[in-house]
């Protein structure tokens, strides 16, 4: 079992009952540490997540189903105070890190364990007048069916640091296919191709390719166009690497 765990020197609260998270928060001080770790929430509950502060700090799930997170949770390199929720689809312990402060020289992780809702009370029947039964619609075709998305929601920094470009994406559809593709100049430079999506906010990370590490060692600097493919569904958008 995957328990989170902010950085040393830390103490750590006894995680909360059920239902009573305050949530989780990046804090810089003694050191860079989630604050509200282990928390505990039942499936589907909202669970915030906040930084308020000057530096960077960002979310990424390493361990349970894909979670369904607001916007407003930073899920790729960001710099400043940000806020937001998060709702996890079924029972487990989630892991988590801020990949900004999880190096080999600190650590700054953490747990969300999500334990099953408790169903409400079914309400005692209430007797009703007879009635003609409604006649049952048509089965086969003709009737309406679900219609397909029409745009494509993507969290994407446009400013980022390092080799490697970090975003994420809303999947409306099971069995969905995402294709990320990082050019320059109509030179690809990096290609990241996941199939069998579930639906949710799904995190990304395309590393460039030995062309693309190349240029930004030698330019210092260097802006992708970075273009998502979810299906039917396309987007694209610059973003500014640097070392």
């Amino acid at each position: 079992m995957l328990i989170g765990a902010g950085c040393a020197a830390l103490a750590l609260a006894p995680a909360p009952a059920r239902g009573q998270s305050a949530g989780i928060t990046a804090v810089d001080s003694p050191s860079p540490a989630w604050q509200g770790t282990p928390a505990t929430v039942a499936v589907g509950e909202p669970l915030r997540f906040s930084y308020s502060g000057t530096k960077q700090h960002y979310v990424e799930f390493k361990s349970g189903p894909t979670p369904s997170c607001t916007p407003g949770v930073a899920m790729a390199y960001k710099t400043g105070s940000w806020s937001g929720e998060c709702t996890f689809p079924a029972a487990g312990d989630y892991a988590f890190i801020c990949p900004v402060h999880d190096t080999p020289y600190t650590t700054m992780r953490g747990t969300v364990r999500v334990v099953a809702a408790t169903p409400a009370p079914e309400p005692s029947a209430t007797p009703q007048p007879d009635a003609s039964p409604t006649p049952e619609p048509p089965t086969g075709g003709g009737g309406p069916t679900a219609q397909s998305p029409t745009t494509l929601k993507v969290n994407l920094a446009s400013g980022q640091r390092g080799t490697r470009v970090r975003g994420r994406v809303e999947v409306l559809r099971a069995a969905s296919r995402l294709e990320v593709t990082l050019t320059a100049r109509r030179v690809r430079l990096g290609r990241l191709v996941r199939t069998a999506l579930a639906p949710g906010w799904v995190s990304f990370s395309v590393p460039l390719n030995a062309k693309g590490r190349r240029t930004l060692r030698s330019r210092k600097r260097l802006e992708v166009t970075v273009t998502v493919v979810l299906n039917e569904l396309k987007r694209s958008q610059k973003v500014r690497l640097r070392r």
